[in-house]
């Protein structure tokens, strides 16, 4: 038996008990992190999504009545916790800007910086393209990528078939490869 299902492991933690705790969130925070991630949470808003979840985990896991349901009651809390982070960014965004300033690379470490910032920037190009597949096909993806699970794990975890998993990482790997190779298409210019 899996700890997340195991009756004496949930019974442990409903009692309060510390280690019974933290075993059951460790095992659980791993797959939740891509999840919080899949819908478009990250840095320290993802930190704090996460920490909220937490904290609803230890206050409420009194309200779980079955082992099998703790991976699905947590998957809700950490939705919950993403819409309220939204909630609170949206309001933060109509007082808070970013100013870019770009300056010339003068010494080495300048230049590793301004690669590092173009890897960021790379990477953040495919985090908003993972960002605009369909909810049903970013969590499976981010599950497989981020953490290496199996497609038996992450049909667990999002309640699917295993054939429903393949195809949806199928789909997400095709129309991100799509979206990726298409933004970066060299434009043709116009002949003058």
């Amino acid at each position: 038996m899996r700890g997340h299902e195991d009756p004496t492991l949930l019974a442990s933690a409903q009692k309060g008990e510390r280690i019974a705790l933290e075993r059951l969130w460790e095992e659980h925070v791993r797959w939740l992190r891509p999840i919080v991630l899949a819908h478009g949470t990250m840095g320290a808003e993802l930190e704090d999504v996460l920490q909220e979840t937490a904290l609803t985990f230890v206050r409420r896991i009194g309200d779980v009545q079955r082992p099998e349901a703790v991976g699905g009651w947590l998957r809700q809390v950490a939705l919950n916790a993403i819409r309220t982070a939204g909630r609170r960014r949206r309001v933060r965004q109509g007082t808070c800007s970013l100013s870019d300033h770009e300056g010339h690379i003068a010494d080495p470490e300048e230049a590793r910086r301004s690669e590092r910032h173009r890897s960021r920037d790379r990477l953040e190009a495919v985090m908003t393209e993972i960002h605009k597949l369909p909810i049903d096909l970013r969590e499976p993806l981010m599950l497989k990528t981020v953490e290496g699970m199996s497609q038996r794990r992450i049909a667990s975890i999002l309640e699917l078939s295993e054939s429903a998993v393949e195809s949806r990482l199928a789909r997400a790997r095709r129309l991100l490869r799509e979206r990726l190779t298409r933004e970066h298409r060299p434009r043709k210019e116009p002949l003058s």
